[in-house]
């Protein structure tokens, strides 16, 4: 879809000591499912997961990367090509029209930057150098059910492997993703988070923005009619990237800010209350893939779940998530070098 890119329940004995309105915020944000990755993943240096709506930075949220491009001229400016999220030492997920199709670039000129809360400016990156890590790319993995002759939303997901590994720190951390599939119908009515890099202008900067999916039948009644109209001038966009408008189980639609140029490939996450660690952890629900436009709000925006089994197999054949991240990090007691 190259167009576009433009509790189950908590411990008896937290629920016993905690006010009502503490135990009413733990049931609300307490896990459904065990959420897989690298013992660690999802966990920042604020015990609660300060997401809140508006720009972060990379301690707020040190698990999202930035797909860039070198700059052609001598600017020294890159340019962002997609937002992304890192799951392991070796791979970054993101969608399968970042790296593939009519409009992308070759892989050589692609950088992934992490640790960056702007990717593409100069100046912060100097600034902050000796605390972000930049990675060439090695290999990307396509999900083998994307179509990359239509381009359609299906399955738009792909895998980034980079040359070397990152090294984690208070800054760049591996998300979490779900521990099983569940229906689709799950995540109707659910207020989640999107981390990205997306903007309206060249000044992309790592923002957060609250999300709500919406029921299948909202999506499709919002798209039907341009899906219908082969004189509508989205017709044919549409009808490439949702074939069968939303009712293919993978995709989901949400409504909120609109996402923007770069956000493609970021990630939709939900806080959840880790047992293992007694604070919250941020598991990644879904992919972002967009909009028609930019920051359009006339159309909801698009996702790609990742708690089907087509996907969730697909990463689990691909990624080792047997490693861990050093206690010193999650616990945030490593000195200046982390």
């Amino acid at each position: 879809m190259n167009s576009f890119i433009k509790l189950s329940f908590v411990f008896l004995t937290v629920a016993y000591a905690t006010p009502r309105c503490d135990l009413a915020h733990l049931l609300s944000v307490a896990s459904d499912v065990t959420p897989v990755g690298i013992k660690g993943c999802g966990l920042s240096h604020n015990e609660r997961l300060d997401l809140r709506s508006g720009p972060l930075s990379s301690l707020q949220s040190p698990w999202t990367a930035s797909i860039v491009l070198q700059p052609d001229d001598d600017s020294n400016r890159t340019s962002l090509r997609c937002s992304g999220s890192i799951l392991n030492e070796k791979f970054v997920l993101t969608s399968a029209n970042c790296v593939v199709g009519d409009f992308a670039p070759e892989i050589s000129k692609m950088t992934v930057i992490v640790g960056a809360n702007e990717p593409t400016n100069p100046e912060h990156l100097k600034k902050i150098r000796r605390f972000i890590q930049k990675k060439k790319i090695s290999s990307v993995k396509i999900h083998p059910q994307y179509d990359q002759v239509s381009g359609s939303a299906k399955y738009d997901l792909a895998l980034v492997e980079i040359q070397g590994t990152f090294r984690f720190r208070n800054t760049i951390r591996p998300i979490c993703i779900p521990g099983k599939a569940l229906p689709k119908e799950y995540h109707f009515d659910k207020g989640y988070t999107l981390l990205s890099y997306g903007s309206e202008d060249d000044g992309h900067a790592l923002i957060s923005k609250p999300l709500t999916v919406q029921p299948t039948k909202v999506c499709n009644a919002l798209y039907a009619p341009i899906l219908d109209n082969p004189d509508s001038e989205f017709h044919d966009l549409f009808k490439q990237s949702l074939p069968n408008n939303f009712d293919e189980d993978s995709i989901i639609c949400g409504q909120g800010d609109p996402t923007c140029v770069g956000d493609s490939g970021g990630m939709l996450v939900k806080k959840v209350l880790s047992e293992e660690f007694g604070r919250q952890q941020a598991v990644q629900q879904a992919l972002v893939l967009g909009n028609v436009g930019s920051c359009d709000t006339r159309f909801l925006d698009i996702f790609v779940r990742l708690d089907t089994e087509q996907v969730l197999s697909w990463i689990l054949d691909n990624v080792n998530f047997d490693g861990e991240i050093d206690e010193c990090v999650y616990n945030n007691s490593c000195g200046t070098g982390h």
